[in-house]
């Protein structure tokens, strides 16, 4: 089931979006016939689902406001920025880049040293209806924000859609699973323990999501039928003249 929230940055339904994977990777999606959804404490970036410095102080400064003493004030702040900071265990995240074109820096970045795998070429549309498709869960979507947030902005979206600025070439749209927990208890109290140890496996229609499928530039000529063979097994629906090889050029 697909939701929205005004509190996401929304992108027009035929905005182009794609999604960098190895071979095995995109092997394991054709097999599962699903997109795995990463619990955000997972990533390699630690600073995800945290908040900037700049927002943290403010954070003090709104509790310094109702309380006579710094102690009392940075206590307050410091248990809310924690209860904001579980927030990452409980958030599950699907990553694409927007762009128009395919992307020399993320074929780099998302195949790092290996030379074979594929570029997923969607749309926001595509996405939204596979998801909207799924009744196991709710989905929420919208584009990354590299800007500092204000603290009074601060929710369960804002600090699952917000990242640094040294990332904004991502130029990210992300899905999410949001509150992914159930309640334990734990010395008598309820503690929330993440429903997934990673992440979760979200069954789609693959050939529904897929516009195009792109070859890596780093690949010898010996991947194509290999590529072709597999997309034939497992995607057997799939028009093989919308596989491509990328247009970037690289010995």
């Amino acid at each position: 089931m697909y939701k929205t929230d005004n509190r996401l940055i929304e992108a027009p339904e035929d905005t182009i979006i794609w999604r960098y994977l190895s071979f095995t990777s995109f092997y394991l999606m054709l097999l599962n016939q699903s997109l795995f959804f990463r619990r955000l404490d997972k990533y390699s970036d630690q600073l995800e689902g945290t908040l900037h410095d700049k927002t943290i102080a403010e954070l003090y400064e709104s509790k310094r406001k109702f309380v006579w003493h710094d102690a009392e004030a940075k206590k307050m702040a410091e248990n809310e920025l924690a209860n904001i900071i579980s927030y990452k265990a409980h958030s599950l995240s699907n990553s694409w880049t927007i762009n128009d074109d395919e992307d020399y820096a993320m074929w780099k970045i998302y195949l790092q040293t290996r030379a074979e795998g594929v570029g997923i070429k969607s749309t926001v549309g595509r996405l939204k209806k596979c998801l909207m498709e799924n009744t196991d869960f709710e989905f929420f979507s919208g584009k990354i924000s590299y800007e500092v947030p204000l603290y009074k902005d601060i929710n369960v979206f804002s600090v699952t859609t917000n990242k640094r600025n040294a990332y904004s070439y991502e130029k990210e749209y992300r899905a999410l699973m949001l509150l992914q927990f159930s309640i334990s208890k734990e010395n008598d109290k309820q503690i929330r323990v993440p429903k997934f140890e990673i992440g979760a496996e979200v069954k789609i229609k693959i050939e529904e999501l897929v516009d195009e499928i792109y070859i890596s530039p780093f690949c010898e000529s010996w991947f194509r039928p290999v590529i072709d063979s597999t997309i034939n097994y497992l995607l057997p629906n799939f028009d093989l003249k919308k596989i491509r090889q990328s247009g970037i050029k690289e010995k």
